[in-house]
C-alpha cells in the first residue's frame, strides 16, 4: 500500500527533527532552513519580477512533487533517498517561504507607518 511521502516521513520521525537540534537530522533541518532562506534572501535582492522571487520556491515545489511521485513507484530500501530528498526540499522551502513572509509583512508594516 502506498502512502504519501510526508506520511512516510513522519511514520519515521523525519517530522520531529526541529524538536532535537542535537542530533544529525536536527542539525541537517536547522542547516537547510537556514540555506533556503540564504538562497532565497539573495534571490530577493538581486530579482525585482515576481518571477525572481518566486521561481526557487517553485522549483522546490516541483521537485517535492517528483519526490513524492518517486515514492508512489518505488518500495523498499529504495524508497529512502527519494523520502530524504523529499524532506531536504520541503525544509528548503519552508526557509524560502518565511524570507518571503518577512518581506510581505515588512512591506505592509511600511505602508502602514
Amino acid at each position: 500500500m502506498s502512502q504519501l511521502a510526508f506520511f512516510l516521513g513522519a511514520e519515521i520521525g523525519l517530522l520531529e527533527a526541529p524538536l532535537h537540534p542535537g542530533t544529525p537530522v536536527g542539525l541537517a533541518f536547522w542547516l537547510l532552513l537556514a540555506l533556503g532562506a540564504a538562497v532565497q534572501g539573495v534571490i530577493r535582492l538581486r530579482g525585482r519580477t515576481v518571477l525572481a522571487r518566486w521561481g526557487f520556491p517553485a522549483l522546490l515545489a516541483a521537485g517535492l512533487l517528483g519526490c513524492d511521485i518517486a515514492c508512489q513507484c518505488i518500495t523498499g530500501w529504495d524508497l529512502l533517498l527519494p523520502l530524504l530528498a523529499y524532506f531536504a526540499l520541503l525544509w528548503l522551502l519552508a526557509g524560502g517561504f518565511l524570507v518571503n513572509l518577512f518581506h510581505f509583512l515588512r512591506n505592509i508594516l511600511l505602508k502602514r507607518v
